[in-house]
């Protein structure tokens, strides 16, 4: 997690604290604070799996490209067998392309599964000239294991994907939020002071500069108190 979003974390996690310890009497900034929580809740979870698909995908990802490098191999022995069996069986004379490194996974992975089943149908030719069966064993694990970190890559990424538009969309839910328990927090603390220094350190715990200026308490009537203060 970001250090960014770790701070916002603690600030969020204060201001929920605070919010229980000093609860509102009104039923609908009583609401208010209960989305706060909710939505932290949320924002916690996406951040989770924020991070979690994003460990699973690049591990899928090395873990690929270990497997990518024997399988490349293998599909370049099994292209030499299949040249020269071509010499008995002349139907599979380039039917066993060599593999490029530079191959997409998806053009690789079907070149390989391609290979395979033919291997398999024409392994008492290919046996002739080099192929043993415990090769088609192997060359099967690794066609399974390079398609299993491919999904497992995929599925990593796209879970993270997905957290990260939700973690957006929590995170900047929160910051409105907050704006609106700043206000009614410096408007309660007005006429007590110990609560809104309570408050103002629960609010900036981790970063002051975290949800902007703070809003202006609302005087009694809706207004501003510097609008206030031009009426008098």
């Amino acid at each position: 997690m970001l250090s960014s979003i770790r701070r916002k974390f603690d600030t969020w996690t204060a201001v929920r604290e605070f919010a229980a310890a000093h609860p509102f009497t009104e039923p609908a900034h009583a609401a208010l604070v209960a989305r706060f929580g909710t939505v932290l809740d949320l924002a916690k979870a996406a951040a989770v799996g924020e991070q979690r698909g994003r460990l699973v995908s690049r591990a899928a990802t090395r873990h690929r490209k270990e497997v990518r490098r024997e399988l490349v191999s293998a599909l370049r022995y099994l292209s030499r067998v299949g040249e020269m069996a071509a010499a008995d069986a002349p139907n599979l004379a380039s039917r066993f392309p060599a593999a490029s490194i530079r191959l997409a996974n998806a053009t690789l992975l079907a070149r390989a599964t391609t290979a395979l089943t033919l291997a398999e149908e024409q392994l008492e030719v290919l046996g002739k000239h080099g192929l043993a069966p415990s090769q088609v064993d192997e060359f099967t694990t690794l066609v399974s294991r390079f398609d299993a970190a491919t999904r497992e890559a995929l599925g990593g990424r796209s879970e993270h994907v997905a957290a990260r538009g939700a973690l957006t969309q929590t995170t900047d839910e929160l910051m409105d939020l907050l704006r609106l328990l700043d206000t009614l927090y410096q408007n309660r603390g007005k006429s007590d002071p110990k609560l809104l220094a309570a408050w103002l350190s629960a609010r900036n715990v981790a970063n002051p500069a975290a949800i902007g200026p703070a809003t202006p308490p609302v005087g009694p009537t809706g207004t501003q108190p510097d609008e206030v203060a031009k009426a008098a």
